[in-house]
């Protein structure tokens, strides 16, 4: 556990003991170094007050934006730690963080926290453990227990719910019996509905973005939380598809099938769009007299679903843009083998086609074809395609027609038009064409190819003045 992260905490404790105030490490940090992973945060418990730490650390300390929670940011070796000192939550009533806290003791500290296994506190001086809850039992069994009463510590923070189905995943646990009865019990819109939507998008994104994402999912669903959270997710179950294409099962089966078949550590964005991309087929299955089911503009469907969930959820402009975007053109890479060589330049170029691609080859995998070689071929085609883009030099990638000289005022200069409209407009996108293919490469060939251009719709410079 000795790094340059753990040095500098145990640094920290270090100042904090010799100043004669109590300094532990907790939580995760403690939990993982145990568990044989390395820990990449460290949090430090203490008796000293928020205002003893920053007087102790004055040149290196930046205040949490919560002082009510009585936490203080500490820099040191150019890592941050957060100083937190010992409390307990008051007015939590309403299942949301504590609106403030008292400071306390070590064990009323150790009261409030989650599950046994983040309230192990460690010094990291003497290397004394202190687990006053079983946190060492249940490490050992692999078990996921509350603190203490289990309906009281989901009922101070219902967002608890949630961390359970992820904590229990990711550390590969199982859960205690009375916390699966908890969960089982808080598991209702009503309940669950005081959760900020921001902190139920982190939380998920937290499971989307591990490994273990199709488990948490699975949990999620049994314990009827799927329904509460993403109900539009729910709906994929039962919705049959074509067993020729989705041997595996029905949307939702695929739908997990696709998550376990993302890269290990996907970006947020990838991990959504791939959760969200058959987002719109319950609602558009067609099933026809021969009994063929259809999901015709399942992904337009999808991309607007995708919106108003990522809406819900408080997701950023950006954010909705680029998972609505790969929803809407998860399925553009199947053709590729088939398309214009320009065609397939332009989506190649595409900003989010890396993640694009990931998504494409995830739902390849996840889903089971009767002609399973055909499909791995065209699989491995795609990728061919795309690791041949990827080694050319990033000036030839990028280059555009802008590269060569050529915009909207040379194709008006060189057709002899007197001003823009349907006719530029047409000439620059055959022109692109032609540019993305390969056909042209520099200024004077575009020049050449412009006196020789023939419209494909009537044009000429009175045509091209909408005033006339």
């Amino acid at each position: 556990m000795e790094h340059d992260a753990c040095r500098g905490a145990r640094e920290v404790c270090v100042k904090l003991q010799t100043a004669g105030f109590e300094a532990y490490l907790v939580g995760g940090c403690v939990r993982d170094a145990l568990l044989g992973i390395v820990p990449k945060d460290f949090d430090i418990a203490t008796s000293a007050r928020p205002e003893q730490v920053r007087e102790l650390f004055e040149v290196a300390t930046e205040i949490a934006p919560s002082e009510a929670y009585g936490v203080v940011v500490v820099g040191m070796d150019n890592n941050r730690y957060e100083v937190a000192t010992f409390r307990r939550d008051i007015d939590s009533i309403d299942g949301r963080r504590p609106k403030s806290v008292e400071f306390a003791s070590l064990e009323e500290d150790v009261a409030r926290r989650d599950f046994t296994v983040n309230a192990l506190y460690l010094d990291p001086v003497t290397m004394q453990l202190i687990d006053l809850v079983g946190g060492l039992d249940d490490l050992d069994a692999k078990q996921l227990r509350f603190v203490g009463d289990p309906t009281e510590r989901v009922a101070e923070d219902r967002l608890r719910v949630l961390r359970a189905v992820r904590f229990k995943n990711r550390l590969g646990f199982d859960y205690a019996p009375e916390t699966e009865a908890a969960i089982i019990k808080a598991s209702n819109r009503d309940y669950l509905g005081a959760i900020s939507s921001e902190r139920v998008r982190d939380e998920l994104t937290y499971m989307l973005k591990h490994s273990t994402r199709a488990e948490s999912l699975k949990d999620l669903d049994s314990f009827g939380l799927l329904g509460v959270f993403l109900p539009e997710i729910a709906a994929e179950k039962a919705v049959e598809q074509p067993e020729e294409f989705h041997g595996e099962g029905d949307v939702f089966v695929h739908t997990l099938e696709v998550m376990r078949h993302l890269p290990e550590k996907p970006s947020a964005t990838l991990a959504w769009a791939a959760l969200l991309h058959d987002v719109g087929k319950p609602s558009v299955q067609m099933i026809d007299n021969d009994r063929r089911i259809h999901f015709y503009g399942h992904a337009e469907k999808g991309s607007v679903l995708t919106r108003e969930i990522l809406t819900r959820l408080r997701f950023s402009k950006k954010e909705m843009d680029d998972i609505s975007w790969l929803v809407l053109f998860h399925m553009a890479p199947m053709g590729m083998l088939q398309m214009r060589p320009a065609r397939r330049e332009a989506l190649m170029r595409e900003r989010l086609f890396p993640e694009l691609v990931e998504l494409y080859r995830a739902d390849t995998l996840g889903s089971r074809f009767s002609d399973d070689a055909k499909k791995e071929k065209e699989l491995e085609g795609v990728m061919a395609l795309w690791q041949e883009f990827r080694r050319r030099p990033a000036s030839e990638r990028d280059r555009t027609l802008k590269d060569i000289g050529v915009d909207g005022n040379m194709v008006m200069r060189v057709l002899g038009l007197t001003q823009g409209g349907p006719a530029v407009r047409e000439a620059l996108e055959r022109l692109n064409i032609a540019f993305l293919e390969g056909k042209i490469k520099h200024h004077e060939e575009a020049i050449d190819w412009l006196k020789d251009y023939k419209p494909k719709t009537q044009s000429s410079k009175d045509k091209s003045n909408p005033n006339d």
